[in-house]
C-alpha cells in the first residue's frame, strides 16, 4: 500500500484544501482588523415604496380581503379613527358646530366603534371605486405621496375577467404607532388622456355643415355656455376668470392688453372662456361690439382662425357683413372647438399674427373717450 494506507489520492486532496482553507480563515479573523465578509442576498421588501413594500402590499391585501369578505383582515387593514373622524367633520359643518377630535374615537363607545368599522368596510363596495376593488385585479403600483406617517399609493388594476383594459384606484394610508400602514380613503384615478376620452364622449355631437345665402359652405355648431376644461387646475381657473373680467373692462384700457397678452400665453385652456363670452354678450350697443371684438382678437391670437366675421364691422356697413354671417360666425367658433379641442395646441406665433384683427381708429376714439 502507499504512504497513506487505504486512504485514496482523492480524499487526500481534499483534507488538504480543508486544512488549507480552515487556516485561511483563521488567520484573517485572528489579524488585526481582520474580517469575513458574508454576502446576504437582497431582500426585495427592504424598499418600503417598492412593489412587495408594505406601503404597497397593504393596498393589495386591501383588495383581496375585500374580494373573499375577510372582515377581520379588513379590520387590520383600515383606519377607522381617520374615517370616523372625515365623518365627523362633514357632520359637524350640518350641524353648525365644531367637530370632536380624532382622539374621541379612541374612547367611543364599542357599539359606536363597531358601527363604524363596519360602515367603513361597507363603503368598500360602493359606487365606482367598488367594482375596482372588487372586480379588478391590481399587478403594479407606485408611491405618488410619502411621509413619516402618511402616503398615497396608486395601483394598477385589470379586470379579473380577463381582458388588457386599465385602470387605476388610488389608495389613502396612515402609519399606525406599530409602523404598519392603514388605509383611510379611497378613490379612482384617471389620467388626462381618459378624461379627454370622457368629456369628448359627453359632448353633443351637433354640429353640421350649412351653405349660406352668398355660397359659402360652412360647419356650425349651437353655441352653449362652456365650462373650463377639466384639465385645468383651480387655480388656473380663477386667473382666467379675472383676466377675462379685466379684458372686457372697456374703463382699464391698459389692463385690458396686459390681460389679452396673459390669455393668450395660457393658450388653450382659455378658449372655453373666451368662447362663452362671444356667446354671452349680443352686439346691441357700441360698447359690446368693441367687447366682442377684443374676444375674438384673443380668439384668433391663440388659435389662429378666422370665420369671416368681425365684430367691429357693422351690419350693413359695405364690408359684406350681415346678421347672417355674424350669427354663423359664433356657431362656426363653436363647431371648430368641438371638432378641435382634443388635438389643438397653441400655434407658433407667425401663425398667430397672420390677418390679426386690430381695432378702428373709431373703437379707439370710442375707448379713449369713455375711459374714465
Amino acid at each position: 500500500m502507499g504512504l497513506f494506507g487505504g486512504i485514496g489520492l482523492g480524499a487526500v486532496l481534499l483534507m488538504l484544501v480543508w486544512f488549507v482553507t480552515r487556516d485561511a480563515y483563521d488567520e484573517a479573523v485572528a489579524a488585526p482588523g481582520g474580517t469575513v465578509q458574508v454576502e446576504e442576498p437582497a431582500d426585495p421588501v427592504a424598499d418600503p415604496t417598492g412593489w412587495n413594500g408594505k406601503l404597497l402590499q397593504s393596498a393589495v391585501a386591501i383588495h383581496s380581503a375585500a374580494r373573499n369578505s375577510n372582515t377581520e383582515i379588513l379590520r387590520r387593514l383600515l383606519d377607522g379613527r381617520i374615517f370616523w373622524h372625515a365623518a365627523e367633520i362633514v357632520r359637524a359643518e350640518e350641524a353648525g358646530i365644531s367637530p370632536r377630535s380624532r382622539e374621541v374615537y379612541a374612547i367611543l363607545p364599542t357599539g359606536e366603534l363597531t358601527e363604524v368599522m363596519q360602515g367603513m368596510i361597507a363603503s368598500l363596495k360602493e359606487g365606482e371605486t367598488g367594482e375596482l376593488i372588487h372586480e379588478w385585479e391590481p399587478y403594479d403600483g407606485e408611491v405618488i405621496e410619502l411621509d413619516s406617517s402618511s402616503a398615497r399609493v396608486r395601483l394598477s388594476l385589470t379586470p379579473h375577467a380577463g381582458g388588457t383594459e386599465r385602470r387605476f384606484i388610488d389608495w389613502k394610508l396612515n402609519r399606525d404607532h406599530m409602523g404598519d400602514w392603514r388605509a383611510y380613503a379611497w378613490e379612482r384615478w384617471r389620467s388626462e388622456k381618459e378624461l379627454a376620452a370622457i368629456e369628448k364622449a359627453a359632448k353633443p355631437k351637433g354640429y353640421e355643415e350649412v351653405i349660406l345665402s352668398d355660397g359659402t359652405e360652412v360647419i356650425e355648431r349651437q353655441p352653449e355656455p362652456l365650462d373650463h376644461l377639466s384639465t385645468t387646475p383651480p387655480d388656473m381657473r380663477d386667473r382666467i376668470d379675472r383676466l377675462f373680467a379685466t379684458l372686457i373692462d372697456l374703463d382699464l384700457t391698459r389692463e385690458s392688453g396686459a390681460a389679452k397678452r396673459e390669455l393668450v400665453e395660457i393658450g388653450k385652456p382659455a378658449v372655453p372662456i373666451l368662447l362663452t363670452g362671444l356667446y354671452n354678450t349680443p352686439l346691441d350697443t357700441e360698447e359690446r361690439r368693441i367687447q366682442c371684438n377684443i374676444m375674438v382678437v384673443t380668439l384668433r391670437s391663440i388659435t389662429a382662425q378666422f370665420f369671416g366675421y368681425a365684430p367691429q364691422n357693422r351690419v350693413g356697413s359695405g364690408t359684406g357683413t350681415s346678421e347672417e354671417k355674424r350669427q354663423s360666425s359664433i356657431k362656426q367658433w363653436f363647431a371648430w372647438w368641438y371638432l378641435n379641442e382634443r388635438v389643438f395646441e397653441k400655434k407658433q406665433l407667425e401663425d398667430m399674427l397672420k390677418n390679426h384683427i386690430q381695432l378702428t381708429e373709431k373703437d379707439k376714439a370710442w375707448l379713449e373717450k369713455h375711459k374714465n
